[in-house]
């Protein structure tokens, strides 16, 4: 369950950062010469593409400690009292 949590997490990072970039991109088009238009999309791009980096370095953190410790982080395993695993 962690796993694909975390799959479709990274997509729907893909796709809100498609969705920033395509709306801040069409804001800076249609402000022109308002520097106050133009700073604002200029932001929405930024932080679209900064919290993109941020997903995808998480990823990466997470990835290279798994790797560094010898587990997979990316699967988990709860085992019950009761259970076998």
């Amino acid at each position: 369950m962690f796993a694909n949590l975390l799959k479709n997490g990274i997509y729907l990072a893909g796709v809100a950062t498609l969705l920033m970039l395509v709306y801040g991109g069409f804001s800076f088009l249609v402000a022109g010469s308002d520097k106050e238009g133009t700073a604002k999309a200029q932001k929405t791009i930024t932080y679209g593409v900064g919290g993109l980096i941020l997903v995808i370095c998480s990823w990466l953190i997470l990835n290279l400690l798994g790797s560094f410790l010898g587990i997979n982080l990316n699967n988990f395993n709860i085992c019950l009292p009761d259970s076998t695993c």
